[in-house]
């Protein structure tokens, strides 16, 4: 299945794409599908879960959002097919209570992780708690250039 070129909405509400595209078999994510720059918390929440189309790369451009809102990308693409993620596609500096917890949950077929992906210097709560967790083919991390860490930030990332 082939998703919209982009959703008209320019603001959202907390939870209001939550598992919107789980359960199914899309091919792919275009960039402009996103654009809201104002994320609430729980917006994309499992959005893309358990989605087995998903096979190709996380382009930079679809999450745009550089403020994040809590768990606003929780569970996002968890037990998807994603095989790469372009540098770049996570550009959020400003990071919020959970924000990428599970967001790649075992995800099998990812290998690399570019270094600049996770930009961020300062972290809040458990803000990449079990994102990369069960990501079995990984060979490397990203560059955690973080120097402020709060509690569980890590926690379970790998």
């Amino acid at each position: 299945y082939i998703i919209p070129t982009f959703f008209t909405a320019t603001n959202v509400t907390p939870y209001c794409y939550e598992a919107l595209f789980k359960n199914c078999f899309l091919n792919d994510i275009p960039v402009g599908l996103l654009p809201v720059m104002e994320l609430e918390e729980g917006c994309y929440k499992e959005m893309f879960s358990n989605n087995g189309g998903l096979g190709k790369t996380l382009k930079a451009g679809v999450l745009p959002a550089t403020t994040l809102a809590p768990y606003c990308y929780e569970g996002m693409f968890s037990f998807t097919n994603i095989l790469e993620i372009e540098a770049n596609a996570l550009p959020a500096t400003d990071l919020a209570i959970g924000c990428y917890k599970d967001m790649f949950y075992v995800n099998r077929y990812m290998t690399t992780l570019p270094d600049n992906l996770l930009p961020a210097e300062t972290l809040a709560t458990s803000c990449y708690s079990s994102m990369f967790y069960g990501c079995t083919s990984l060979v490397n991390a990203p560059v955690l250039p973080a120097a402020e860490i709060d509690l569980h930030s890590y926690d379970g990332m790998f």
